[in-house]
């Protein structure tokens, strides 16, 4: 599944780098309006990396990433505890260096 391959590319910062240079990330963004969980679970955890990245997380940001989010958190409730944990750490990983530093 071409989507698995995605996630598997957003562990690295080089393969992020490529993934944003090809519009890659933004193709997993678009992937969070799909309907199959298999799909969301792939996508959702991919995009945890991309999250994690300080300097990738500005793309799920310019490209309604966050808002995507949100709705397949609400999509998940009731349907896959495992969906919405991974979102909830997608979520963190955005905004953990900005809590780190306020608070540190």
């Amino acid at each position: 599944m071409t989507c698995s391959a995605l996630g598997s590319l957003a562990r690295s910062m080089s393969n992020l780098d490529f993934l944003e240079s090809c519009r890659g990330i933004e193709m997993m963004i678009a992937l969070l309006d799909h309907s199959d969980m298999d799909v969301l679970h792939v996508v959702t955890g991919a995009l945890g990396n991309v999250a994690a990245s300080e300097k990738h997380r500005h793309i799920l940001q310019t490209e309604d990433g966050i808002e995507k989010l949100l709705d397949v958190f609400e999509f998940g409730i009731g349907k896959s505890i495992e969906l919405v944990i991974l979102v909830c750490r997608t979520l963190y990983n955005f905004g953990y260096d900005a809590i780190y530093y306020e608070v540190g």
